[in-house]
């Protein structure tokens, strides 16, 4: 018998706080190695499984439509992806359509391999099948709800509504680069009356509320002996 090229995928996500895809690594390697699989390729990422944009997801689909392993091992189908039985049947038929078997390593029912492989494509087909009519109805149900309200459902951001006739901010930027530039508006002259100069105080003295206190000092003036001519004296100076 072939021995058969085992693949491995192995997934964290980034709420897995302190975890590692090597902890998958270690448990999936020994189921290969006890089964006789070969294993040529392990493919790992620490991302969130809400989409198919993750490093090592793409790569191991590039890898299976080459037909370069035979059957695809991982620990469970919520570490292979998260977004939904539709979605999860579109990629383990997208490896059943490449050649390629599958095995999950907690869930014994998830196994390609088996008698009941063809058994286990179908019944993920049919679930896949209602989910996909359930999110019509209710993508229906919110398109007349937002037309009974008279409001339209624009894909232009996420989460965001917009009323009919409402500009899009696309519109709204574009308009305002379009537009000419407005001059700033010149500064009206400040009136003078509004602007009163401050006293400016004078230096080595203090004011006083007695107006004549505040007029200029006189100097003290001293006679020198032998001198009829007196000598001015500094204004601090305590005889």
């Amino acid at each position: 018998m072939k021995q058969l090229r085992c693949a491995i995928y192995a997934r964290v996500s980034t709420d897995d706080k302190g975890q590692d895809p090597l902890n998958q690594l270690l448990q999936l390697r020994e189921f290969a190695m006890r089964q006789g699989w070969e294993v040529v390729k392990e493919y790992t990422d620490e991302a969130s499984a809400k989409n198919g944009e993750r490093k090592g997801f793409k790569a191991l689909f590039a890898d299976a439509a080459k037909h370069r392993f035979d059957v695809l091992l991982f620990w469970s189908l919520d570490r292979l992806t998260r977004e939904g039985t539709f979605k999860t049947h579109c990629y383990l038929k997208q490896l059943t359509d490449a050649g390629i078997k599958f095995k999950s390593f907690t869930e014994q029912y998830v196994d390609s391999l088996g008698v009941f492989g063809d058994a286990i494509i179908g019944l993920l087909a049919a679930m896949a099948q209602q989910e996909r009519i359930r999110i019509s109805d209710r993508t229906k149900a919110g398109f007349a709800r937002l037309k009974a309200a008279g409001e339209v459902w624009k894909k232009r951001g996420p989460n965001r509504k917009y009323k009919a006739g409402e500009p899009s901010r696309a519109t709204l930027w574009r308009q305002a680069k379009s537009a000419p530039a407005s001059k700033p508006a010149a500064l009206a002259p400040i009136p003078a009356h509004t602007v009163q100069p401050k006293p400016m105080p004078v230096r080595g003295r203090l004011s006083s509320a007695d107006p004549e206190d505040d007029q200029p000092q006189q100097p003290r003036r001293e006679v020198v002996k032998g001198s009829a001519t007196p000598r001015a004296l500094p204004a601090n100076f305590q005889g």
